[in-house]
């Protein structure tokens, strides 16, 4: 019986390892950056979560990410900025924010993972750019859950912001 306790135990740590989800992301990053770079909008909608893929279809999904990619340019370097991992009731989200060179200015990304078990599924994106103040308005879009664009919204990021998914949290006020 002790062995058995043991090995649950050695399981349960190995299952809920930092490190190697920290590995696991910034794999998903390094894929989701090479996709961008090939402009294969489709594989990184293919490494979505389920949830993020509930609101909104596969077309909206691919022509917000035209007019991110044309309006930021390719990838030229990112470095991570922070992170933070949370796991609850045995579900990992993981968010990491990346300090990103784009062929046309810098920005930061900030991507939400959840632990699938077998790999990490793309929650939400969402990017910070002035590279996007000097876009055409239609280059700031976000699309809700339920699929609503809520661009020119008074919810909706300002100017210089782009989100995909799963809303992003209001960031709390400094003391």
């Amino acid at each position: 019986m002790r062995r058995l306790a043991i090995g649950l135990a050695a399981l349960l740590l190995a299952a809920c390892n930092p490190m190697e989800v920290m590995d696991e992301t910034s794999g998903a990053i390094e894929e989701f950056h090479e996709h961008w770079n090939a402009g294969d909008v489709d594989a990184i909608w293919n490494s979505t979560d389920p949830e993020m893929r509930d609101g909104l279809t596969q077309d909206e999904f691919r022509a917000t990410f035209v007019r991110f990619t044309e309006t930021l340019g390719n990838v030229e370097s990112s470095e991570r900025e922070g992170f933070n991992l949370n796991t609850n009731n045995g579900v990992t989200t993981t968010v990491i924010t990346m300090n990103t060179q784009f062929a046309n200015g810098e920005g930061v990304e900030e991507f939400t993972f959840r632990d699938q078990g077998d790999a990490q599924r793309l929650l939400s994106y969402f990017v910070e750019s002035e590279a996007l103040n000097n876009a055409k308005p239609e280059g700031n879009t976000t699309v809700s859950p339920a699929g609503e664009s809520v661009a020119g919204k008074s919810d909706a990021p300002s100017q210089g912001d782009a989100q995909i998914g799963v809303e992003k949290p209001e960031k709390e006020p400094a003391d």
